[in-house]
């Protein structure tokens, strides 16, 4: 019989002599290649110049690595600045994935512009890539065991060891495994998205980003109100429950600019 919930993770470090391999961080590395592999099929499909694709990719990740990691500093000031030697410390976690869309994808308009590209085009193959590196990356907070959701006694539940356990949880073991809703649900925004920007040819270049943002959003708003590890609140919800919801209307306005925007030049005569 299969166990009925998911086990402490087995493994977290990898050991070979003096060199330590952290988990989470090749996690996180496995879903980059896979994200940009996806990435560079699309443009493919796209019939986008291919050729500057890693000189734009690698400073758009490394920018978004490094929002990322300033996102998650920023949310937690007083924690860092006891002990500032943590910033560096990624592989115990921390890096939030709205800090990583923004200085990333500034990054990218920077170094697409300078090749002469459509940036548009860009972001769209980007929105379908971004999911499947998220859905990938998520693994890495179940070895980490952190981001996990409120006490469950579903089958499903996961289970994690007494120091992980927020403070008030000493005595329960399984908890809602929030990084594996959200792995799948960025794995079936990936899904779509992908059929989005393949075989829809009618659609507003560009559109595809803002949609992965809505589409994410919503589904990270969902996670928040799960949650219960330590975060800043504001009218009694996470910070990141409002980012997202934010996010959430700002991208579903550009969507509607754009889709209004496509049909009036399309049918310049209809009200």
């Amino acid at each position: 019989m299969l166990p009925a919930l998911i086990p402490e993770p087995p493994i977290r470090d990898l050991t070979f002599g003096p060199l330590t391999l952290h988990m989470y961080g090749l996690i996180i590395g496995i879903g980059i290649i896979a994200g940009l592999r996806l990435m560079e099929r699309v443009l493919g499909k796209l019939d986008v110049d291919r050729t500057h694709f890693l000189g734009v990719m690698v400073p758009g990740i490394i920018g978004g690595f490094v929002g990322a990691r300033l996102y998650h500093v920023l949310s937690e000031p007083v924690r860092y600045a006891h002990h500032p030697g943590d910033i560096i410390a990624v592989w115990n976690g921390g890096l939030g994935i709205y800090g990583a869309i923004i200085a990333g994808t500034a990054v990218v308009y920077l170094r697409v512009r300078r090749i002469g590209g459509n940036f548009a085009q860009w972001a769209d193959a980007a929105a379908v890539g971004l999911p499947l590196s998220q859905a990938i990356g998520r693994w890495g907070n179940y070895v980490n065991q952190e981001l996990f959701g409120r006490p469950t006694d579903l089958p499903w539940g996961v289970q994690i060891d007494a120091f992980h356990r927020p403070t008030g949880f000493s005595g329960t073991c399984c908890f809602h495994p929030t990084f594996l809703y959200e792995s799948l649900g960025c794995l079936a925004l990936c899904i779509v998205l992908y059929v989005a920007a393949t075989r829809w040819p009618s659609r507003p270049t560009g559109v595809i980003f803002p949609l992965y943002l809505i589409g994410y959003s919503v589904l990270r708003m969902g996670m928040e109100l799960l949650r219960i590890d330590d975060a800043h609140t504001f009218l009694g919800m996470r910070q990141n429950f409002w980012v997202a919801a934010a996010t959430a209307v700002f991208a579903t306005g550009v969507v509607t600019w754009q889709l209004r925007s496509r049909r009036a030049a399309t049918h310049p005569d209809r009200p």
